[in-house]
């Protein structure tokens, strides 16, 4: 979108509105309207003064000979981003809430756009937002009293699209002024669309959640937020808001109000860049009852939040309100190893749970495909079955959770603790009806299981063998999958962990992965060839690169989407008695291009039979509607995956015995708006009862489990560094956010007043200080340092290491390539020498090409000129002083004062600060950044070695500068640990290559 300013001759050439624009939908073109980075942050060429403080959106800059300059502080138009949310105000007068006027045009100026402001916040936009201010005086007279009005009332920011208009009159003649404002919010940005998405219609440009299909709840004040993140951080609870405007919080606040509903394009399109107003993170009950509280006595929503691992929308806020953060409830209260249960925290992670329980013999009876970084509470809210349901059935079945521990939204919040079939109304209900603190399950006997793949010529003969498998009653079978081809040949077979290690399989292979007790290999491979099949691959789970549940369940639809955005799947059932009959069905009816089957063994009420999780491309929205209605039309309901409605998902009915619940439970309401279709409508979605575990008693007791373990079962907090961790930690470790940071230095010579290795030694006191003040949340991990560099410059000197360049780029891009392969996808190389800094651009450059790594490369030294710390040295030093001069040298003043000589230290100047002025703009020995430069060696510089003046360090600089490269690291760590890989990186290209894929490591 780009506005324009008060009426300028010629000013239509700026823009041609392109159609879609009027309805805020994204284009395809919308790269070519928006400015660079640097564009955006340099003042218009057409300003005529500097502001104090600076629009968020970017104003057009035109030359002086093409239009004449705006008359006053405003740009001749502004670019809005994409996908910002607009907001429009009505004309506002000056006019107090009690309907009086003040006399002058100035003070009515003032009011009016106080007015103006308070409407904008009310939407959540501030003066920073403003890209068109309109106003209307009634006399030239009252031009520079509004004009001083707007500078003082607008915070210093010019509106940078502006009118002032002189008109007649207003509907009352004491009115003197009228202001009218249009505003835009930034949102998240979205990845790229699928092929198949563009050209449809996306929300309004208001994008209220009204407009965006959802029930009637509203989005709370301002105000009323306020006051609840208030009444939270008095009862000690910490909190992320909005209305704080840290940019810090604002990112945490944006991660947190997601989940991985991306999976779906429908709730793609209609979930994003909706946002909490805050975030608060619980660490105890108490936190939980004391938000609860707050929020019901100022109606604001509150959502739960595990770990946010869903793909329905369960944890993203429809109306605003609070986010509740519930990782921080991670103990593991009771582990009974005689009865084989355990009751943990909701916050807990399943990884945690069972790492503690194997210990003791005991194992998941099942866990989602995210066991890594899943929650417990979270999977018993959001989720529903998973790997082990083969074995145990889902968590619909009676005993699959023993009991909860629940928090009510009444006025006072009540702790009820639930039992036996109690727990149903709350168990996958997306924290509508209650916020889970505690839950205990039943544990089953650990097994050394083993991991058999088989290839088969058929799809039947696969999902035939599977079925056997599952359905063998001497051969425990913790899961079953079957890929239809060429699924795992495309999708799976190149992930580093490699499916087929001991047969290559095949684009025509139908491929069965199943989970066995050990003393089942025998019978799982008999049963493989009795179907047609060829076993080839059989590995120890323990021992495998990549865990078998990790190929299986939603984990199969996040592999082919690391490969293809564009795929979608489904979620149905396929009854046992029918299952192999329905398998033929869909394949007959699908081409292979258009749907995919991958399906997973579960047992229903005994029997073992299908979920099928296929993988769809759908040219339309429509046509996957049509998939969906075909499955249900021909005999495989549909537990649909596109809907953040609990009912409309399927997989859980309201009748009017929960319904009743919910109404105690959450008499206000507030609990995750939108989500229950039968609290909105206020009827239940069935007339029966929707099942008999549906109905509860009147008990909230949990049980008392006996053998408390006395020992502290909970995991102590991780290392940060690469080496310390073991292969097992990285088996069981999340780590797609997790970001790796691989320091890069040199041991060189740097003159006779420091050592060979101030590169390194400043590179890791940094690394390490900053990895100490790191947020507890972050993941980031520090490789080995390499402290041997490209360091061919000093190669005449005494004690140098260094090497060669094609040396230096082979061993970084490997590393890089071992991180990658480790499941990371984010890579900082820190490097403190700048002999470096060039050959790992171009590093960081290959290793995007080739492991789509988002590798950023950061120079630990690297400071903006205004920075205080800096500004203590002279601006020569800071053009010309590269190597052992006043910046080095005062750091390790600072770091490593033993190590420094100063009685050697002097004004090593450089040959590059002493060139003939004539010569300077073009010919130049040693330049920053993209100038005109020469290839040089230090001894070209300064025959010593040394490029700047030592004599001007002092340790008290070096502390300062320390800090702020800490800093400045902590910070570039945080916002590369939350950015989303997708948000940053693009995948599409508009006029891609026809041949061959290229080999991208040649």
């Amino acid at each position: 979108l780009l506005f324009l300013g008060n009426g300028n001759i010629g000013a239509a050439m700026l823009l041609r509105v392109r159609q879609c624009v009027a309805a805020n939908a994204p284009s395809t073109h919308a790269s070519k309207l928006r400015p660079s980075i640097a564009a955006a942050r340099a003042v218009p060429v057409a300003a005529r003064a500097v502001a104090t403080r600076r629009s968020s959106h970017a104003a057009v800059a035109v030359s002086e000979h093409r239009l004449h300059p705006p008359f006053a502080r405003y740009a001749h138009g502004t670019v809005v981003e994409p996908h910002s949310q607009l907001v429009f105000t009505s004309g506002t007068l000056g006019i107090h809430k009690d309907g009086s006027i003040p006399e002058s045009a100035e003070a009515q100026a003032r009011l009016a756009l106080g007015n103006v402001l308070e409407i904008l916040r009310a939407a959540g936009a501030n003066e920073k937002h403003v890209v068109r201010l309109n106003a209307f005086v009634t006399h030239r007279d009252h031009l520079q009293a509004y004009m001083k009005a707007r500078d003082e009332t607008m915070g210093g920011v010019p509106p940078t699209a502006s009118t002032l208009m002189v008109v007649s009159g207003f509907a009352r003649p004491e009115f003197l002024v009228e202001v009218e404002a249009i505003a835009a919010v930034p949102r998240p940005r979205r990845r790229a669309q699928p092929r198949w998405r563009r050209g449809f219609s996306t929300a309004s440009a208001s994008c209220v959640s009204k407009a965006r299909g959802f029930a009637t709840a509203a989005r709370p004040s301002p105000d009323a937020v306020a006051s609840a993140v208030a009444k939270a951080r008095d009862a000690g609870v910490k909190v992320f808001a909005r209305a704080d405007d840290d940019a810090n919080q604002l990112r945490m606040i944006r991660k947190l109000s997601r989940d991985a509903f991306e999976y779906s394009p429908v709730l793609a399109k209609k979930l994003e860049g909706l946002e909490a107003d805050a975030v608060a993170f619980a660490k105890t009950q108490d936190d939980v009852v004391s938000v609860v509280a707050a929020a019901v006595s100022e109606n604001v929503p509150v959502v739960a939040r595990g770990a946010g691992t869903g793909n329905y929308g369960q944890a993203v806020p429809l109306f605003g309100g609070i986010v509740l953060d519930l990782s921080g409830l991670d103990q593991i209260e009771k582990l009974d190893a005689e009865r084989g249960t355990v009751l943990a925290g909701a916050g807990s992670l399943l990884s945690t749970i069972e790492d503690a329980t194997r210990q003791q013999g005991w194992e998941l009876r099942q866990h989602p495909s995210t066991r890594r970084n899943a929650t417990l509470g979270g999977f018993v809210a959001g989720g529903s079955t998973g790997h082990g349901a083969l074995l145990h059935g889902g968590l619909s079945e009676d005993g699959a959770v023993l009991g909860l521990r629940v928090v009510t939204a009444e006025a006072t919040p009540r702790v009820l603790e639930l039992r036996g079939r109690d727990v149903f109304p709350v168990v996958h209900a997306y924290g509508t009806n209650g916020i889970i603190v505690a839950v205990e399950v039943p544990l089953a006997r650990a097994q050394p299981w083993v991991d058999v793949t088989a290839c088969f010529p058929s799809l039947k003969e696969a999902a035939a063998f599977a079925l056997d498998a599952g359905n063998a009653p001497s051969v425990p079978c913790r899961g079953a999958a079957v890929y239809q081809a060429p699924l795992a040949f495309k999708f799976l077979d190149k992930e580093p962990s490699i499916m087929h290690a001991d047969r290559p399989s095949t684009d025509g292979d139908h491929v069965a992965l199943v989970q066995c007790a050990a003393a089942g290999v025998g019978p799982i491979r008999r049963l493989a060839e009795d179907n047609g099949g060829e076993v080839s691959r059989v590995i120890n789970a323990e021992d495998a690169p990549r865990p078998m549940y990790e190929f299986g369940w939603n984990h199969t639809t996040l592999h082919c989407r690391r490969k293809d955005k564009s795929t979608t799947y489904l979620q149905s059932v396929l009854e046992p008695d029918k299952a192999l009959e329905l398998v033929q069905k869909v394949q007959d009816e699908f081409d292979s291009s258009e749907l995919l089957q991958h399906l997973e063994c579960v047992r229903f009420g005994g029997k073992v039979g299908f979920a099928s999780l296929a993988l769809l491309w759908p040219s339309t929205h429509e046509r996957l509607h049509e998939i969906l209605a075909w499955h249900e039309a021909n005999g495989m309901p549909i537990f649909n995956p596109h809907t953040e409605v609990l009912e409309d998902g399927g997989m859980k009915q309201t009748d009017f015995a929960q319904l009743g619940f919910k109404a105690r439970a959450d008499p206000g309401g507030v609990l995750n708006p939108g989500k229950m279709r039968a609290w909105d409508e206020q009827r239940a979605t069935t007339e029966e009862a929707a099942d008999p575990r549906g109905s509860f008693a009147a008990s909230y007791r949990l049980a008392d489990t006996s053998s408390l373990q006395d020992e502290d079962v909970s995991t102590k907090k991780r290392s940060r560094y690469w080496a310390e961790w073991k292969t097992t930690d990285f088996a069981g470790t999340d780590l797609s956010e997790a970001v790796a940071i691989l320091p890069l230095a040199a041991t060189e010579p740097h003159g006779p007043h420091l050592p060979l290795g101030v590169d390194a030694m400043h590179n890791k006191a940094l690394l390490d200080r900053a990895l100490k003040r790191l947020p507890d949340h972050i993941l980031a991990l520090a490789l080995p340092p390499l402290d041997i560099g490209a360091s061919g410059e000093h190669s005449r000197f005494a004690g140098n290491l260094d090497l060669s360049v094609d040396t230096a780029s082979r061993l970084w891009r490997d590393l890089g390539r071992c991180v990658a392969r480790t499941g990371l996808r984010k890579l900082i190389l820190y490097n403190s020498h700048g002999g470096n800094q060039a050959l790992a651009e171009v590093v960081a450059r290959q290793l995007r090409l080739e492991h789509d790594l988002l590798c950023v490369l950061a120079c630990n030294l690297n400071f903006s000129a205004d920075e205080e710390a800096v500004q203590v040295f002279p601006q020569e030093e800071l053009m010309y002083g590269i190597h052992g001069g006043a910046l080095e040298t005062s750091l390790m003043l600072h770091l490593k004062p033993d190590l420094v000589d100063l009685s050697a230290a002097k004004d090593f100047a450089s040959r590059a600060a002493r060139m003939p002025p004539a010569t300077r703009n073009q010919l130049r020995m040693h330049a920053p950044g993209f100038s005109t430069k020469c290839g040089w060696l230090s001894h070209d510089l300064n025959a010593s070695g040394v490029v700047g003046n030592a004599r001007e360090a002092a340790a008290d600089h070096g502390r300062a500068l320390a800090d702020l490269a800490v800093a400045n690291l902590v910070e570039l760590v945080t916002e590369v640990h939350e950015a989303r890989v997708e948000d940053v990186l693009g995948n599409e290209v508009e006029s891609p290559h026809r041949g061959p894929p290229v080999d991208a490591s040649s």
